[in-house]
């Protein structure tokens, strides 16, 4: 599994990045696209043919960076992704103006049912409206794990009938409106097909949960691990029993070349590991860090070094 978020200035240049993707039919591309983007039919022509299966949406632009052109992909092995379509109504659109419903009496058109006669429970009533099925691709498919979905602004039935999967985590996004790019209300990629309405997606047979790391590229260590042996708040007071900032100067003070003014400096807090200690866990793990704290300026006079959060 390969997850990437593209941004870029141009079309152009994305298009050029993607002119780079190695075709694999062993593969499933799962895709978004700036519907803003040029060359949108040479970009989408692309990301078709660098995997067996296609699935993608046009999306709406970045907030903040309206004129960035943004492709996210995500490509899975075939073996362990299910792709599939869903025509699954979701809720009406809303009517304007007025209007009743065919054959209710418009007295009683906003009146709830009574359900004090009888003993329908909540399970009753789903079974009694049939619920919607699963799209044909996600039928006797109960070893799936993740749903991902692109769908039109009426995801509400799909999401019903995923329910018949409770134990699958589940994530969908809105696809952009794009009447006046493609003459569409929506549009939504399967292969080498295009659809105005419904939703695309795929379910994934993961054997495990998935994990996720975060690495800070670019930041050099300063020293080894120390403990915390004093603190108050957000100040520490003491590492390794000695003055943090004395620590920090003799630090800088063995490599002139970390010195410099512009350089801006960092706590790492390491996440809890086994017993063997803190020297242990930097090397058995390669990225240990839990959180990165950018330290808060101060005086130089002053023994502690201050963090933005309380330790």
């Amino acid at each position: 599994m390969i997850l990437n978020s593209l941004v870029s200035r141009s079309s152009s240049s994305l298009l050029r990045y993607l002119t780079k993707l190695e075709p694999d039919p062993n593969n499933v591309l799962l895709f978004s696209v700036s519907a803003h983007a040029y060359n949108l039919e040479a970009i989408i022509s692309r990301l078709r043919s660098s995997a067996r299966h296609s699935i993608g949406c046009l999306s709406a632009p970045l907030p903040g960076a309206p004129g960035a052109v943004i492709c996210s992909t995500a490509v899975f092995s075939l073996h362990y992704c299910v792709p599939f379509r869903s025509e699954i109504p979701g809720r009406a659109p809303i009517q304007v103006g007025r209007w009743n419903r065919k054959g209710t009496p418009v007295e009683n058109m906003y009146e709830l049912p009574d359900f004090s006669r009888s003993p329908l429970t909540w399970r009753d009533s789903q079974a009694s409206e049939g619920g919607p099925q699963l799209p044909v691709g996600l039928r006797d498919r109960r070893d799936i794990t993740t749903l991902l979905f692109l769908s039109d602004d009426a995801p509400e039935g799909l999401g019903r009938s995923l329910s018949h999967i409770p134990k699958a985590d589940k994530l969908g996004l809105i696809a952009s409106s794009t009447p006046f790019i493609t003459g569409r209300p929506f549009t939504l990629f399967y292969d080498d097909r295009i659809y105005s309405s419904g939703a695309v997606g795929v379910g994934l047979r993961l054997p495990r949960r998935p994990t996720s790391t975060v690495n800070f590229h670019g930041l050099v260590p300063l020293s080894d691990p120390m403990k915390v042996s004093k603190s108050e708040g957000n100040l520490i007071h003491g590492l390794n029993h000695s003055s943090p900032s004395g620590m920090l100067v003799k630090a800088l003070d063995a490599d002139l070349r970390m010195a410099q003014k512009e350089d801006k400096f960092f706590l790492g807090h390491l996440r809890p590991g086994p017993p063997g200690g803190l020297e242990e866990v930097r090397h058995a793990d390669p990225s240990p860090w839990r959180q990165i704290m950018h330290l808060v300026k101060g005086k130089w006079c002053s023994s502690s070094i201050k963090s933005p959060t309380v330790l």
